[in-house]
């Protein structure tokens, strides 16, 4: 399955961008609903927040969206787990 949604892009000039992926921001917001511990500094929270929410209204995770970059979710759903186990066979 792929995500789409805008990821916020840097403005520095003298400095190269990293590499931030939606796939990969989809499967750290995932393990992390899931209780893992994982790093996720790369990612603003605007695009935390962005990812979860499509994550939210596709029914992959539980929880709330309050406006387009905010929302709160407590826990991953049956479909999660099963997009979760299909995205880490992937990487």
């Amino acid at each position: 399955m792929k995500f789409d949604f805008q990821l916020e892009i840097p403005y520095y000039d003298d400095m190269a961008p990293d590499t931030k992926s939606c796939d990969e921001l989809a499967l750290l917001v995932l393990n992390d609903a899931t209780g893992k511990r994982v790093n996720m500094t790369n990612y603003t929270e605007k695009d935390i927040n962005r990812c979860a929410r499509q994550l939210i209204l596709n029914g992959f995770l539980k929880g709330s969206v309050m406006d387009f970059d905010k929302c709160v979710w407590s826990r991953i759903t049956r479909r999660g787990k099963f997009l979760l186990e299909i995205m880490t066979r992937k990487s």
